[in-house]
């Protein structure tokens, strides 16, 4: 299981770091710039995560102080999380990451993230807080597939979790087809039937998957072809809203589904959101790949690395 998740949560960090440098760019100018951008971009010898990989740290920090209420523990961890957003001293709250300097800096933070908690307001599935279906909810959610929980229990949570700030539809639904993937694959499915078994189970859950169904089938048609990645993701999108990121995703874990390399290097070279791509991209790769196996060089210069795994491990004794 450690394997797994440090897998998981580190190689979604590595994606995410290795695609913030990019995040705003075009394809082209970052063709022009490095050729195919596979390696850090290092400040003071790190490679910097963005807001995505610190909010998936305070979605497991919100697991693991779980009280009566999940969904209240997962969102009061993001409330410390606007903390380091707002501040740029340590501060007090329920959450032990706060007592990280490293974590109180701002990386291109989601705008609707930052104001829906800035306004100490919550949305649910039920009485959706707005009609955004950005990115910014499936890129936190997956610690939630290693709870020891029922699937479809972790499937509903995830799009609880998301649906606290996005939502439309298609702002909560991929984050949890993204958990019934993960957690498929904890139980040793293939990614192909992972993927199988989301498209059967999801739609049953929730109205309104059907444009996100067909952008899968569409990454799972395109990852068989032999155009490059860059015309492929071209077709699927940029990432920006959670459906995209999510196929964009997935098109680079079938394509390379036992190189975690050259999956992380396609999901960030693209038009767009490329540090979401990227560490939706690693998450899925990483748990495939397992911690020991990723390469040493992804994990020597990656910001946080510390307190990334010290993150993991407690969470590990919280599920035992």
């Amino acid at each position: 299981m450690e394997n797994r998740l440090l897998g998981c949560i580190v190689g979604g960090a590595i994606g995410d770091a290795l695609g913030y440098e990019v995040e705003f760019w075009l394809q082209k100018e970052i063709e022009e710039q490095y050729g195919i951008l596979d390696r850090y971009i290092l400040h003071e010898g790190k490679a910097l995560i963005s807001d995505d990989t610190q909010m998936t740290l305070f979605t497991m920090e919100g697991l693991i102080q779980e009280g009566e209420d999940i969904l209240d523990s997962i969102y009061n961890a993001y409330l410390d999380w606007l903390k380091t957003q707002q501040y740029k001293t340590i501060q007090k709250g329920r959450s032990s990451l706060l007592e990280f300097q490293e974590l109180y800096s701002q990386r291109a933070p989601g705008y609707t993230c930052l104001s829906v908690l800035e306004a100490n307001e919550r949305g649910s599935i039920y009485r959706p807080i707005n009609h955004s279906k950005g990115c910014g909810g499936i890129m936190r959610v997956a610690p939630i597939a290693f709870l020891k929980k029922d699937i479809l229990f972790k499937d509903q949570l995830a799009a609880q979790v998301s649906a606290l700030t996005h939502g439309h539809p298609l702002g909560y639904i991929p984050s949890a087809y993204h958990v019934h993937i993960l957690s498929r694959l904890l139980e040793g499915y293939t990614l192909v039937d992972a993927i199988k078994d989301a498209n059967r189970v999801i739609p049953s859950i929730f109205e309104g998957s059907e444009k996100l169904i067909r952008l899968i089938e569409d990454a799972i048609t395109l990852s068989k072809n032999t155009l490059s990645d860059v015309k492929n993701i071209s077709l699927l999108g940029q990432g920006w809203v959670a459906e995209e990121t999510l196929a964009i995703a997935l098109y680079c874990c079938l394509r390379y589904e036992k190189d975690f390399n050259k999956a992380i290097v396609a999901s960030v070279n693209h038009d767009g959101d490329s540090d979401s791509t990227g560490l939706v991209t690693g998450n899925i790769s990483g748990l495939l790949t397992g911690y020991d196996k990723i390469e040493k060089q992804w994990k020597d210069s990656l910001e946080c690395m510390d307190i990334i795994c010290m993150e993991c491990k407690k969470f590990i004794e919280k599920l035992k």
